[in-house]
This record gives structure tokens, sequence and C-alpha cells, in this order.
């Protein structure tokens, strides 16, 4: 179990301003434990490497009641009426779905003597950068007024697919599973597909062909091998009693579907090397050189910039549309970004207005996080007109990198999205 959180101290006490708990099949690989007591706040990370399902269930108990009980501290979630509850819906985007409750309270005091706070934990040992490194850190949403108090559960499947450890390769796909040794392995359902298909036949159930072996270092290994006749690509369904947990396109290196991606292919396997930019490298100048290179196998033409007062990356389109790109890994650089997106978009359209191009300038924020992280900013840079790209968004532009696809649809349908306010990923 793994639970983080930021509170708030008052005579009211202890109220959550965001909280969130999550349980996994397997311990943590690193010690994160965390406690702060600081004049007005609390927050931080409690771990714990072995927990009954007695005790989980009843944590998770105290949870619905907005209840959360760490080691003696007790912090309550605030509310002015009931509790609203909103359970995760299953987005069809999205390749990864753990089970997700949300306990929503009304919004939290403000912080007194903010300035004070961010002095302390400066001065606190570990050390942190101010309120919003700290909620950066545990991947929290900084305090804010304007949002609700909340507390999120989260369970993790137990039982997954090692992605980097499955291939397709010469019509030969290698799946392999891990599952926790107590999982009820009657529960498990496994679905493919192959792209080119050959009808019906290529759309398989294949759970009852995973072979499992003893249990190792707390988990079972299975794997599965199926053949695959001329397959490009293969998308694999994991399901747990009904419910989906992974949805994941595997794709022969040895059979590229564009120029583009075997160039690429040819000097990086498997985009391995882009993936581990985008979603694992905490070097925000190779997050910046992997979006450039994602935008490179989508069709666009990427340029990173040198210059110091300029966008992270320019972007032009086959027709000739121009946009201006920044990258963040960082709650707390969205905003930042957001303005100097927004000033540099007005720059750049003025100057090329003067050179009678075309001057319908699109701003885009690239940041590695989900979307709920930055749920708080997403009103604000909506307003500013500016396409925000998330990490549900890159993982659904590696799984089009391999097909053909047209840029310039792809801006059109992202600002489509962005007018309506529909759903959908941005690339």
């Amino acid at each position: 179990m793994d639970v983080r959180y930021i509170a708030g101290t008052g005579e009211r006490g202890n109220e959550i301003v965001d909280a969130t708990v999550v349980l996994n099949p397997l311990p943590p690989s690193a010690n994160n434990n965390l406690q702060l007591a600081l004049p007005g706040l609390l927050a931080g990370q409690w771990q714990v490497p072995s927990v009954d399902k007695n005790s989980l269930v009843s944590i998770i108990r105290e949870a619905t009641t907005g209840s959360l009980v760490l080691d003696g501290l007790t912090l309550i979630l605030p509310r002015d009426t009931d509790y609203r509850f909103q359970p995760s819906v299953l987005d069809q985007n999205t390749s990864f779905s753990p089970q997700i409750l949300q306990i929503l309270g009304r919004s939290p005091a403000p912080l007194s003597q903010a300035a004070a706070i961010d002095d302390a934990l400066r001065s606190s040992n570990p050390p942190f950068d101010g309120i919003s490194d700290l909620c950066s850190w545990l991947g929290l949403r900084t305090p804010d007024p304007s949002s609700l108090s909340s507390i999120t559960i989260t369970l993790n499947p137990p039982v997954d697919i090692m992605v980097d450890r499955c291939s397709l390769k010469a019509g030969a796909l290698r799946l392999t599973l891990h599952a926790h040794p107590k999982a009820d392995l009657s529960l498990i359902g496994l679905a493919m597909r192959a792209v080119p298909g050959e009808g019906l036949p290529s759309r398989l159930q294949i759970a009852d062909r995973i072979v499992w072996g003893s249990a190792t270092d707390g988990r079972l290994e299975g794997n599965v091998d199926i053949k695959l006749a001329n397959a490009h690509g293969a998308q694999v369904m994991l399901m747990i009693g009904g419910a989906t947990v992974r949805r994941h396109w595997f794709l022969d290196p040895t059979k590229a579907a564009t120029p583009r991606l075997a160039a690429v292919q040819h000097f990086d396997t498997d985009l391995r090397m882009i993936r581990q930019g985008l979603f694992d490298a905490h070097d925000s100048k190779r997050f910046e050189l992997s979006v450039a290179a994602l935008l490179f196998l989508l069709g666009f033409a990427p340029s990173v910039q040198l210059e110091t007062n300029s966008p992270d990356i320019l972007v032009s389109t086959p027709q000739g549309r121009l946009a201006v790109v920044e990258c963040t890994t960082r709650v707390a650089d969205v905003m930042t970004k957001i303005g100097k997106l927004v000033d540099r978009r007005g720059g750049l359209t003025k100057a090329l207005e003067v050179e009678h191009h075309r001057a319908d300038v699109v701003a885009a924020l690239v940041c590695r996080l989900p979307k709920d992280q930055i749920a708080a900013q997403s009103t604000t840079i909506r307003e500013m007109n500016v396409l925000l790209i998330t990490a549900e968004d890159l993982e659904q532009a590696l799984l089009r990198a391999p097909f053909p696809t047209d840029p310039d649809s792809i801006i059109a349908q992202a600002e489509q999205r962005l007018h309506d306010g529909s759903r959908g990923p941005l690339l």
C-alpha cells in the first residue's frame, strides 16, 4: 500500500487537500517514506510493503467515509454536505485501466502563511522548493480553492502483461504475464487481434493457452506463443473478471508500414529509446527530443529550437501550418509554459502576417503527466486556446505512429475537440 497526502492544519483538525491510496500486488522497489509536519501543513508518503486483505478492506472503507488513519495520524476530508463518489470510467483511448474510486469533499481552506510554508520546505530535510515542488514529488494537486478536496483510491491489478518482455517478430507473438501468487487465474481473459487480419480467424481468445510456471520472487510468470502469418501488428486485451486491465499494440519491427518508421526503427528498434524519453527519463531536454521524434513519426516536420527565447519545438505540417510547442514534465511548470506559449504564438503570428504568410499558428503544451494530475489547470489552458497533450495522448500517438497519418487532419481534429470539449486523443 502507498498513501500520499497534503493536508492543512487548523481549528477543525487535519483537513485533506489531496490524498491518494494505491494498492499494489508487489512491494515498493524503493523506500520513499516521508513525513513532514510544518506549521499549517502536513504532508507525506506512507508505504507499507505487506498488508493483509482484511486490513486493506478496512483502510478502503475508512477512506470512503473521508478518513485516513496513518500510524496514529488522523486526516479528515472536509465536507459541507455528503461526499460525492466518482468511480473510474473506462476511457477507450487508455492502454492501462486500474480500478479507481475518487471521494470528493468541499474546496479546501486556503493554507495560512503560504510563503512561510515555502520557506520551511526549503529548510526541511529532505528539502523541497516550496509547496509546488512537494506536490509534484508526491504526484498530488497543489492547494487550490477552486478545486475540491479529494481522496483517490487506486487498485492495481493482480495480473498484468510485461510489455517490455513481449514481442512480435516474423509472424510469432510472444507474451509474458506476471500474476500475484494468490490471484484467481480462472478470472483472467486474454484476447488478441492481428493486423492486417484474415477475417474472424485473426481474432482469438487465448487465456487458455497461457503456460504458468511456479512462483518466484513473489510472482507467477505465464507465457503464451501464437503464430500469426503476415501480421504487421497485434493488439492484445487483458481482462480480469470481465473488467479491462490493459490494451496494447505490438508491432513487428521488420514490417514497418511507413518509411519514417522504418528509418527510425533502423536505429531505435521497437522505439524503446523514444518511449523511455517520453515516460521515464528525468532529463527535460531528452523529453523534448523524444516529443520531436514522435512528431516526426506522425508525419510532422519538427525543429528543436536552440535560442533561449523561443518555443521548445517549432512544427510544420505538409500544408504549411505552423505550431509552437512547449514541453514539461512538472505540474508546477504548466502555467509558466502556457504564458510563454501564448506570448510566442502571438509574436510569431504577427511576424507571419507582416510577411504575408499563413498565420493561423497552433499552440500546444506537451506534458508527461496524466490528465487527472493537470485537471485544475485544464479550464485555463482551454480558455487560452492551447492544445494540451498529456501522457494518455502520447501513448496513443505511439500506437498510431506505425500507420500512415495526416498531420493536418490530426491538428484539425484536435482543434475541434478543443473547441467543443469532446473526448479523444489529441495526437
